[in-house]
């Protein structure tokens, strides 16, 4: 079994420390980039949305380097990711990418026993294996949250900076090093080296910089490519942003919130505005923006060719 997975914000590289622990071959997908986009596009539905067809491309691109198996992150509810997986498999081995798949569904949606059988058929459910994997996605789950900590950090300060393209640059700089990383515990230094690096920029103690909040749709959220570098353009005008929409705020909503009763969670975290699922995070990012602080503007992303974007 040789797995792949599409890129999704810090999910491929988070996957492939995790993977490369535990001994599970795998076959990185490639950037995102024009020549993904065109190449998933190529035997797409034409009215499928951005994402779809960048995922189809990182998942062609993988079959063609050898990988077999394809995880898939899928989802309910009225967004068409939900048929993504059905769609994918179909069009892909009628196309001859041929996979093996594994859905990785919310456990609200098909349950807490099939979303963990399907998490054995990655790692195998011998009792050693079972326990490398718990402890591996322990210390991935640590990496999540303190990566999603540090690009908040560097977004946010990058207004108060005298040189405000130097967030952008360490930004750059330490997603290229934990590429290049043999393991978790290396990223987490990585991580910390940047910080340490943030601490010493020079801040304008004056600065009123122009406060963005960025939400959206999640996918055009984290892919970079997706968005046009959309937070790097912001930053780099000196703009000091927030996006809430994040690897570790998509496990929050999308799997701890679910293995736990809402009366329980809600007890931490107080929703505000629509009241039911509509679908899409529509509830979860408008929930955000009436629980944030104060800003200048909000840009709210969303994905061409979306159904449309609720």
């Amino acid at each position: 079994m040789i797995v792949t997975f599409p890129n999704f914000g810090d999910t491929a590289l988070i996957l492939s420390k995790i993977f490369s622990e535990m001994g599970i071959e795998y076959v990185m997908p490639e950037k995102n980039s024009k020549s993904i986009l065109k190449k998933g596009s190529e035997i797409s539905p034409e009215d499928m949305c951005i994402p779809f067809k960048y995922m189809m491309g990182n998942f062609m691109s993988s079959y063609e380097r050898g990988a077999d198996t394809a995880l898939m992150m899928a989802t309910a509810g009225p967004c068409r990711l939900g048929e993504y997986g059905q769609l994918f498999m179909e069009i892909l081995k009628k196309n001859g990418y041929d996979f093996k798949w594994i859905l990785i569904d919310s456990p609200s949606v098909i349950g807490k026993a099939e979303f963990f059988r399907r998490i054995k058929q990655i790692t195998g459910d011998k009792t050693n294996k079972m326990y490398l994997a718990a402890n591996t996605l322990r210390k991935g789950i640590k990496l999540v949250k303190n990566s999603d900590k540090f690009k908040s950090e560097v977004m946010l300060r990058a207004g108060y900076m005298r040189k405000p393209y130097e967030a952008v640059e360490l930004l750059k700089k330490t997603e290229e090093l934990m590429y290049d990383a043999e393991n978790i515990k290396q990223c987490l230094g990585i991580l910390q080296s940047a910080k340490t690096e943030l601490n010493n920029f020079e801040i304008i103690d004056s600065a009123d910089p122009v406060k963005i909040f960025m939400t959206g749709e999640i996918y055009t959220s984290m892919e970079k490519d997706a968005n046009g570098y959309l937070q790097y353009k912001l930053m780099k005008e000196g703009c000091s942003v927030k996006c809430n929409v994040s690897l570790w705020w998509w496990i929050k909503n999308t799997i701890f919130y679910s293995l736990v009763p809402e009366s329980l969670t809600s007890a931490f975290y107080k929703r505000k505005g629509i009241f039911f699922n509509v679908g899409g995070y529509s509830r979860e990012t408008i929930s955000d923006i009436l629980n944030s602080d104060k800003f200048d503007g909000i840009i709210k992303v969303m994905p061409s060719g979306c159904m449309p974007e609720i």
